[in-house]
């Protein structure tokens, strides 16, 4: 009798690995990253206008990107932030409001945040000035 009831439970842990964990990711929830600010300086070497539709933003609206090669990334504000962003790194960044062609080519100081989860995101620009 012992034999079955240990043969039954190895069936049932065959079961679970084979038909429910394969199932789980399906119906797990994107967990949202934390809120961060920050403080990015670098060169631009990228302007361009877009439309949201190009990259599964809705509703349709026109975008403003720019895509920056990091000199510096800090925490803008005094509570903790986590990035991937590092000196050297080149990155996109996003508005939605309308950003200046002047910016191209030009050394920048910004203030952006990261929306999105784990699954992906974006940068989205809060201020840019360009700096000497």
């Amino acid at each position: 009798m012992k034999e079955w009831t240990l043969l039954y439970k190895a069936f049932q842990g065959i079961l679970l690995l084979v038909f429910i964990f394969p199932v789980m990711p399906v119906f797990s929830q994107p967990v949202p990253v934390i809120p961060s600010e920050l403080l990015v300086e670098g060169k631009v070497l990228e302007y361009s206008i877009l439309s949201s539709q190009l990259i599964d933003i809705q509703p349709h609206q026109t975008l403003y990107r720019v895509t920056i090669r990091i000199k510096s990334v800090k925490c803008s504000t005094d509570r903790p932030c986590f990035t991937r962003l590092k000196t050297g790194d080149i990155e996109q960044f996003y508005s939605k409001q309308r950003l200046s062609q002047k910016l191209y080519k030009k050394n920048v100081r910004a203030i952006v945040k990261y929306a999105g989860d784990e699954r992906g995101g974006r940068f989205w620009i809060k201020d840019i000035k360009i700096i000497q």
